[in-house]
C-alpha cells in the first residue's frame, strides 16, 4: 500500500510503527529474562537420583541454544518519499552454557549452586546482526517434602540470582535481581514415570533497559512422562505452559502471554556416575515462536 507523506493516513500509520517498534525492543530483555527452557528442571533417569543421598557430590555441565522469528512492521520509503508499512521478521537466538554443582546435606535435602554463561544474537529487518554476553550465578535448596509411599511424592525447591548481567548491550551487574519456587509432583509406574511440575519466577530488570518494566512474573506449569526403554535408556516427553505478567512502565502495559512449548528428549546412563540427556523443545503457542535444545551431561563422584 503507497501512502504519501504528509497525508492523515501517513501520520496514523507513523505514530501506529513507532508505538509498535517500542513494544519491540522492549520485548527482547523479557524473552532473555523469562525464557521457560532455562529454568526447567530435568528429571533423573532413576527417580532416586532426584536427590543426591548424604555427602554425594554431583557436578553438571549443559548448553542450549533457542532461535525464534518474529514478525514485525517495518517503514520503508521509496524514491518519491512516499512511506509504506509492511510486515517483516526480525530474528533472535539465546545460548547458554552452565556448570552446575549438587550436594546432598541429609536423606531429603540437597544444597546446589550454578554459574551461567549467556550469549545472544538479534538482528531487525535493514540492520546489522547484533551480539552481547552476559553472565549469572545461582545458589539453591531442594528438600523431598513427602517420599513416594503408596502415593504420588512431592519434591519443593527454591532457587535465588545472586548476581547476573543480562545478555543486552550497554548493561551492569546487579545483584539479587530474581528468585524462583518450584514443586514437582511424581509417580513411578514401572517402567513408566509421570511427573507434574509448577514453577513461579520473579524478575526485576535493570532501569537502564530502554522501555522495559521494572519486573516481571512468570508462572510456568509442565506434565512430563519418563519411559524407560532399558537400563541404559529412558525416553522423554512433556508439554509446558508459560503465563508471564509484565509491570506497568512508562511506555504502557505489556498484556499477560501465555505461550506453550512441546519438549521431547532421550536420556542415556553411560555408565555408573555418568548420564547424558539430550533434549529439543518446540513451541506451539505464543509470539515468542522458535525452536531449541539442549544438552547435559551430569557425572557423580563417588
Amino acid at each position: 500500500m503507497r501512502v504519501e507523506p504528509g497525508s492523515e493516513r501517513h501520520c496514523r500509520q507513523s505514530k501506529a510503527f513507532v508505538k509498535h517498534s517500542l513494544r519491540r525492543d522492549r520485548s527482547l530483555p523479557l524473552w532473555i529474562a523469562m525464557c521457560p527452557v532455562a529454568a526447567q528442571a530435568q528429571l533423573p533417569l532413576s527417580i532416586d537420583a532426584l536427590l543426591m543421598p548424604p555427602s554425594t557430590f554431583t557436578v553438571s555441565v549443559q548448553t542450549q541454544w533457542q532461535q525464534r522469528r518474529q514478525p514485525v512492521l517495518a517503514q520503508r520509503e521509496s524514491s518519491s518519499g512516499a512511506a509504506r508499512l509492511s510486515v517483516a521478521h526480525s530474528h533472535a537466538g539465546q545460548g547458554f552454557t552452565a556448570i552446575g554443582a549438587r550436594y546432598g546435606v541429609a536423606p531429603r535435602m540437597e544444597l546446589n549452586a550454578r554459574l551461567t554463561h549467556r550469549q545472544t544474537r538479534w538482528r531487525d529487518p535493514g540492520a546489522a546482526a547484533q551480539r552481547a554476553e552476559g553472565y549469572a550465578a545461582d545458589v539453591g535448596i531442594s528438600w523431598l517434602a513427602l517420599p513416594e509411599r503408596g502415593a504420588p511424592a512431592v519434591l519443593l525447591d527454591a532457587r535465588a540470582d545472586l548476581v547476573s548481567r543480562p545478555a543486552l548491550p550497554g548493561l551492569d551487574s546487579q545483584w539479587f535481581d530474581g528468585f524462583e519456587l518450584g514443586v514437582t509432583g511424581y509417580r513411578s509406574l514401572d517402567p513408566v514415570v509421570l511427573s507434574v511440575s509448577g514453577r513461579y519466577r520473579y524478575q526485576r530488570f535493570p532501569e537502564s533497559v530502554a522501555f522495559a518494566a521494572p519486573a516481571a512474573h512468570s508462572l510456568v506449569l509442565a506434565p512430563q512422562v519418563n519411559f524407560a526403554v532399558n537400563a541404559n535408556v529412558t525416553l522423554v516427553g512433556g508439554f509446558s505452559m508459560q503465563y508471564r505478567e509484565v509491570g506497568e512502565d512508562p511506555v504502557g502495559v505489556v498484556e499477560p502471554r501465555i505461550a506453550t512449548a512441546l519438549r521431547l528428549g532421550l536420556g542415556y546412563a553411560a555408565g555408573r556416575h555418568s548420564t547424558f540427556f539430550l533434549n529439543t523443545h518446540i513451541s506451539t503457542s505464543g509470539s515468542d515462536g522458535g525452536a531449541g535444545f539442549d544438552l547435559e551431561w551430569l557425572y557423580r563422584f563417588p
